[in-house]
């Protein structure tokens, strides 16, 4: 976290200047609808032309339930339908807020102020059900927004009283605690950076003694630590899948002239013409993303890439990943880009049926985003287990998985979870490193000499590095090949699938399985001999092969991993496919 706040911090020193603008929310948003309801009259009056200097949207204080400075309601049609309560609550508790701001003699001698603390609940009973019927603002390709705003003669409360904003944003907290300051080393803490995911304003009394021992700030540090925080969250970060993403620099040298460079990145990965590339095929991890590093290649920074979400007040930090190179994230996205690996499929882009996904291996962006990101490698076996889970489901999210068809898998249905697609990502996860260990699945070998199949299937065993060293692989290997081959002989000389609909039956694909799919494929494969009157060669001389491995296989004590199993298997009926299988009919 203290690399974090150090972050905020010089990000808040470029944006100290610029305080008034950052911490308000009008400037958020491209367009703002409000409804002007006069204290006076009650009449409610739409505007989109309020100067956003008049319009002050900004929070009292940091927590969930403190209310706005000014009576500038964010209007939600649904959530006031709901539990009109709670927004009428709001409104009141904003002109509290700004009541605190006088004295009582003050709030005597101003009608505005006067006719505003006068307010309650009653104020709404005429009004409640017009308010109700509002229509929110919608804009194509813009960010909006609709409040209700208390206002007199046709301009918001806080309109009248910007210098309020200027006392609240001003605010200093006397640094009286001794202690250290933990960037500037001076003396004098105490004072809270507000930042909602390690706030201490809201400590119990008993604890609030031992404050600044949890972020010993002055309130100069705060100041720019909040500030830093804000210009982050409204003007350089970037939604992601649900949540938010924010790149924060750490520059490798002093030169605050460069670091503000890089803010300028930051801010123009932002812009619409930055978020029309992800129109682009070559986007393969996120537009923002590939783009700060591009613009980032050869200064010295490091990234740290921070997700996480918002509700209300809270912040709810999801996902931290420290020290990220621009180099690195180049490379991971090259890597991918030319494998055609993407890291999600998004709707509103159009399908491309050569790509492949990596969200079908993960549950969820966050854990791509790491397992892409952090330089923690995973653990091989944890992938192989991936693997088969996507063969057998398509996807490892429960929310989006359904059953495999071997039939249809060995005849090409699946291109997302086929043998070619896990070997592409295999190749990925190798040349990134990003595994403890690597692995080739299957080796570039000359296969067009081999005229006898028994020949043509020992060299691909002996090319793949994964199965050449196991008997129990082997036989997997062997099976799949069988059991492909035997489901497009039945369905050719009968039109039958009940082999492929035994196998679907049979379950997962596990050592103890071996046995019970080799005697169905030996029975399948009489039945069709009487059959078609005639044998099948490739079938024959693949059944010597696995007659030679299996019967050590089921008498082997050794422990394989089921996943390992299965991925050998869908690899021998993919082979199957590729290399062995006869284009002569009934073959």
């Amino acid at each position: 976290m203290g690399d974090i706040i150090k972050i905020f911090s010089d990000i808040g020193s470029v944006y100290e200047e610029d305080e008034k603008r950052i911490k308000n929310r009008a400037y958020e948003y491209d367009e703002i609808k409000c409804y002007l309801c006069d204290i006076d009259t009650k009449n409610i009056i739409p505007s989109t032309n309020i100067p956003k200097d008049e319009l002050i949207i900004t929070r009292f204080g940091i927590g969930a339930n403190s209310g706005n400075l000014f009576p500038n309601y964010q209007f939600i049609s649904k959530d006031v339908s709901k539990d009109e309560a709670k927004f009428i609550k709001g409104v009141l508790k904003s002109v509290k807020n700004l009541m605190s701001y006088f004295s009582p003699s003050d709030i005597e001698n101003n009608e505005i102020l006067k006719r505003s603390s006068e307010l309650n609940e009653g104020f709404f009973d005429d009004i409640i059900t017009n308010i109700k019927a509002l229509d929110e603002h919608k804009a194509k390709d813009k960010k909006v927004a609709t409040f209700f705003c208390l206002s007199y003669n046709e301009k918001p409360i806080s309109s009248y009283f910007k210098e309020i904003f200027d006392k609240h944003i001003d605010k200093k907290e006397v640094s009286k605690i001794y202690g250290y300051d933990i960037l500037t080393n001076k003396k004098g803490v105490g004072a809270d950076a507000n930042l909602a995911f390690c706030s201490v304003n809201e400590l119990p009394e008993n604890l609030k003694s031992v404050k600044s021992k949890f972020l010993p700030l002055n309130e100069s540090s705060a100041n720019r630590i909040r500030i830093g925080f804000l210009a982050t969250d409204k003007e350089l970060s970037h939604n992601f899948y649900g949540v938010k993403m924010a790149i924060l620099p750490t520059l490798l040298s002093n030169d605050q002239s460069l670091f503000k460079e890089i803010i300028q990145i930051l801010k123009e990965a932002k812009k619409n013409d930055v978020e029309e590339l992800a129109q682009a095929e070559e986007i393969a991890i996120d537009v923002a993303l590939e783009y700060v590093a591009k613009r980032e290649k050869d200064l010295p920074v490091l990234n740290t890439i921070l997700f996480y979400a918002k509700n209300n007040a809270a912040i709810d930090v999801l996902l931290q990943i420290d020290d990220v190179l621009p180099s690195y994230i180049s490379k991971i996205s090259n890597a991918m880009g030319s494998r055609n690996i993407k890291a999600f499929k998004r709707k509103d882009i159009k399908d491309n049926d050569e790509a492949i996904y990596l969200q079908n291996l993960f549950e969820n962006s966050l854990e791509i985003m790491k397992f892409l990101l952090s330089q923690n490698k995973v653990d091989l076996d944890t992938m192989i287990q991936r693997y088969a889970e996507l063969i057998y489901y398509g996807n490892i999210n429960k929310k989006y998985r359904f059953a495999i068809d071997w039939g249809k898998y060995f005849n090409g249905y699946y291109p997302q979870r086929s043998i070619e697609s896990i070997s592409k990502y295999q190749e990925l996860f190798n040349e990134i490193d990003i595994l403890n260990k690597k692995l080739t699945l299957q080796k570039e070998c000359d296969l067009q000499n081999l005229k006898d199949k028994k020949e043509l299937i020992r060299s691909l065993i002996q090319g793949s590095e994964f199965i050449n060293n196991d008997s129990v692989l082997q036989g997997a290997y062997l099976l799949g090949m069988l059991s492909s081959a035997l489901m497009k002989w039945q369905y050719a000389v009968s039109e039958s699938a009940s082999f492929a609909r035994w196998l679907n039956n049979n379950g997962a694909i596990t050592k103890d399985s071996l046995e019970r799919i080799w005697t169905k494929c030996y029975a399948t494969k009489g039945k069709l001999e009487n059959i078609s009157k005639h044998p099948n060669l490739s079938i024959n001389q693949t059944m010597e092969l696995a007659e030679e491995i299996l019967p050590g296989v089921f008498l082997s004590k050794d422990v394989v991993k089921s996943s390992h199993i299965t991925l050998a298997f869908a690899m021998g009926g993919n082979d199957y496919n590729k290399f062995i299988k006869d284009e002569k009919k009934g073959e």
